[in-house]
């Protein structure tokens, strides 16, 4: 009986010891994170000029209608801060939109825009350049090799489907068949204008009978819009001009 007696007593000294270790444990982890929040409010207080209390923070957003502190005003300058970083990030988003995006292309794919460009306009005895083509692709797609638009054309210049088997195009989503399909409707186009750009341009977005109709850029405003767009780029990707407009 006393051994068993002693043998439980061993037990519950062992526990409470366990127990103890596991406290002293928990404190020191607690005064850890107490550091760390101190070495961060150590840094707002550099960054907002003047110490707050936690409890200041905390008004701010549980009770609004008390005196807003020089911290809780540093708060919303972090609010106003996160606002402009994510402006800027919208802005920077919206940059790479509209920026040449090979880096969703395969490595060299702009050599293959610039071979491809270059055999297809002596075949079909035209004027084409390769940043004609560049800016093209850029109004369709954005260098998206999986855009898709409402209406159902498809790829980087966008071909509806008709289109692309009419190009010899079996794979729109195949970026090496939708360009040269692309390129060789563009270059059909400039082969039946005459080698007018603008006209060509109409022709890829409006259709070529819609040109012919109206001896030149139907009065769509969204073809205006796209032929204006697509000069502009050229243009400047051509000859470093800006703000010249050729439409006519």
């Amino acid at each position: 009986m006393e051994l068993r007696l002693y043998t439980w007593d061993k037990v519950g000294v062992m526990a409470l010891s366990f127990i103890e270790q596991r406290i002293a444990q928990m404190n020191s982890y607690l005064k850890g994170l107490e550091s760390q929040v101190e070495a961060k409010t150590r840094i707002l207080d550099q960054k907002f000029g003047e110490r707050a209390s936690f409890a200041n923070v905390l008004n701010k957003f549980t009770d609004p209608s008390k005196p807003v502190t020089s911290k809780t005003e540093g708060h919303q300058f972090v609010g106003n801060s996160v606002n402009a970083v994510s402006q800027s990030d919208l802005n920077i988003r919206q940059a790479v939109k509209n920026a040449d995006a090979y880096s969703q292309l395969p490595e060299g794919f702009e050599d293959y825009i610039n071979t491809t460009t270059t055999e297809l306009a002596t075949y079909y005895k035209v004027d084409l350049s390769p940043n004609l083509v560049k800016s093209v692709i850029k109004q369709e797609s954005g260098f998206d090799p999986n855009a898709k638009s409402a209406v159902g054309a498809e790829g980087l210049m966008q071909l509806m489907p008709g289109t692309a088997r009419d190009m010899g195009v079996f794979n729109s989503w195949n970026p090496y068949q939708n360009v040269k399909g692309g390129v060789k409707y563009l270059a059909q186009m400039l082969s039946r204008f005459d080698g007018n750009i603008q006209k060509a341009l109409a022709a890829y977005n409006a259709g070529p009978e819609a040109v012919a109709k109206y001896k030149g850029i139907p009065p769509y405003s969204e073809t205006k819009n796209y032929v204006s767009t697509i000069m502009k780029d050229y243009l400047k990707r051509e000859n470093g001009y800006e703000n010249i407009d050729l439409t006519g």
